[in-house]
C-alpha cells in the first residue's frame, strides 16, 4: 500500500486497501479501494450535514440548520422555475439529494492528494445509469 502520493496525478489511480481473494470461486473484484473510501466519506459527511441541521429537535435552528434551509430554498426555488407544475415536486428530493451528494464530493477532490469522484469515469457512468433507470422507471 502506497501511503504518500509521488504526482498529483495519483488520485486518478485506483489503490487497494482490502483485497477480497477466494479459492473457490474467482472475486478479484470485490476490493475495498480508495475510491471506496472516499464514496463512504461523502455519504458519511452527508449524514453528518442533515444530522447536525436537526439541531437535537429544538425549535430555534443553528447555523448548520440555517445553512441547510438556504440551500433547501435554493434548489427548490430552481427547480420549481425550471421544471414548473405538479412535476417540480416529484423530482425535487432527487435533484437535492443528486446536488449535495456532487457538492461534498467535489470539495472533498479540493484537498490536495485526494480522490475527484466526479474525474472517475466509472462514477460518472454509474451515476448517470442509475439516474437514467430511476426517471424513465
Amino acid at each position: 500500500m502506497q501511503i504518500w502520493a509521488n504526482s498529483p496525478l495519483d488520485q486518478f489511480e485506483s489503490h487497494d486497501f482490502i483485497a477480497f481473494s477466494s479459492a473457490v470461486a474467482d472475486i478479484n473484484f470485490l476490493s475495498f479501494t480508495n475510491f471506496s473510501l472516499y464514496s463512504v466519506l461523502v455519504f458519511a459527511l452527508y449524514a453528518l450535514l442533515h444530522t447536525f441541521s436537526n439541531n437535537l429537535g429544538y425549535v430555534k435552528g443553528n447555523r448548520w440548520s440555517v445553512a441547510n434551509i438556504s440551500i433547501y430554498d435554493t434548489i427548490e426555488n430552481m427547480t420549481t422555475s425550471q421544471i414548473g407544475g405538479s412535476k417540480s415536486g416529484y423530482y425535487f428530493p432527487m435533484i437535492y439529494s443528486l446536488f449535495i451528494g456532487i457538492l461534498i464530493a467535489n470539495l472533498i477532490s479540493m484537498i490536495p492528494y485526494s480522490v475527484a469522484l466526479s474525474a472517475q469515469l466509472y462514477w460518472v457512468i454509474m451515476l448517470s445509469v442509475s439516474l437514467w433507470l430511476g426517471v424513465t422507471i
